[in-house]
């Protein structure tokens, strides 16, 4: 935690198969803000590439996240999420970006 209201962090992950010739590598930021108790917004960009015999493929992914606190036990998660690929047809129709819309109703207990 940077403040008690900031929060970033920072994953990454790297593979290589020297047997299958493949392999992946990847980073991803954390941003989070908490604004009141009862709400916090985040950012996460990630990018990563799968590397193979046949050619690297890169993506890249945005995404935003609202958590609201409804009251102590549920918690509603909203996310924006923009995904990009250098190749094309890569997603869903042949096309090399997506956007999706999540919502999640979490109760803890």
């Amino acid at each position: 935690d940077i403040s008690d209201a900031l929060y970033l962090g920072i994953n990454a992950a790297y593979a290589n198969s020297e047997d299958a010739d493949a392999g992946y590598q990847g980073a991803a930021l954390y941003l989070q803000n908490t604004f009141s108790d009862m709400f916090s917004l985040g950012f996460r960009p990630e990018f990563y590439t799968v590397t193979s015999a046949g050619g690297n493929t890169s993506q890249s992914a945005y995404t935003f996240t609202g958590n609201t606190n409804l009251t102590a036990a549920l918690k509603l998660i909203t996310e924006i999420r923009y995904d990009t690929s250098e190749e094309i047809g890569s997603f869903i129709g042949g096309e090399n970006n997506v956007t999706g819309l999540t919502i999640a109703a979490v109760y803890a207990f």
